[in-house]
């Protein structure tokens, strides 16, 4: 089949979001370059909020480590994936680094049934189109790296992944990643982890309980109230990339 794209994708919620619109869930979708800590946040809500649910997408990269089948990912083929997108099975996907993403429409389907609030790790163009299939329903929230010499050193210890696949990923993030976080609702910038704990908690509880104190919180990590440190600092990320980049051909 032809490789499916992420703009095929647009309206692929229309269905199942009508069909879910009596139901009290939401979503809050993290989103970020490899290795930034996005599951590390979502645990972390997970531990202070039990009823918070994961939910699993469908990969066709490699099992690493000590990864399970349905709970890290749901791992296809190729031909398996692809077969799943003709059948559109798929609300989004999306190509990454060669390996396909993508959230099936079963797995939300279970999950809003319950009425449950779903926390996703999507890559941007995943989170661009969750958010375009369910709305307000959809809080996103983009986790900025402070350096890419950091985000290397967490790619490096997870032992996954060969020195290219890691220079292939640093590439995509400064090139395609970091640059779009004017997409998103919230943005985080992962440089000391309790605070980025701080951060996520605040934003989560500000639409879970509407809170006065998380939602005032939660206004500090805003998008539109961080353009300028944004702006700053993907700058300097890009100079970094370019200069790893070069030292390492």
């Amino acid at each position: 089949m032809t490789s499916p794209t992420t703009e095929t994708m647009t309206d692929r919620g229309e269905i199942l979001e009508k069909s879910c619109n009596e139901n009290k869930g939401s979503f809050l979708v993290l989103s970020g370059p490899s290795g930034s800590g996005k599951n590390t946040l979502i645990d972390f809500i997970r531990e202070t909020d039990p009823t918070l649910r994961h939910s699993v997408s469908a990969t066709t990269r490699p099992m690493r480590g000590s990864e399970q089948e349905g709970v890290a990912y749901y791992f296809k083929t190729r031909e398996e994936f692809e077969k799943l997108v003709e059948e559109g099975e798929f609300i989004e996907y999306d190509c990454f680094n060669n390996n396909y993403y993508g959230t099936l429409k079963k797995e939300i389907e279970k999950l809003l049934g319950e009425s449950a609030n779903v926390a996703l790790d999507l890559t941007v163009p995943g989170a661009v189109n969750i958010k375009k299939a369910f709305g307000d329903r959809v809080k996103t929230v983009f986790i900025l790296p402070m350096s890419f010499k950091t985000l290397k050193e967490r790619l490096d210890k997870r032992k996954t992944e060969s020195a290219e696949k890691i220079r292939e990923r640093i590439k995509a993030a400064a090139e395609n990643e970091i640059g779009v976080y004017g997409c998103f609702d919230y943005i985080i910038f992962n440089d000391k982890l309790e605070d980025s704990k701080r951060a996520i908690i605040s934003i989560y509880r500000s639409f879970r309980d509407g809170g006065e104190a998380d939602i005032k919180e939660a206004e500090k990590y805003k998008q539109k109230n961080q353009c300028v440190r944004c702006e700053e600092l993907v700058r300097s990320l890009k100079k970094e990339a370019e200069e790893m980049l070069a030292e390492e051909k």
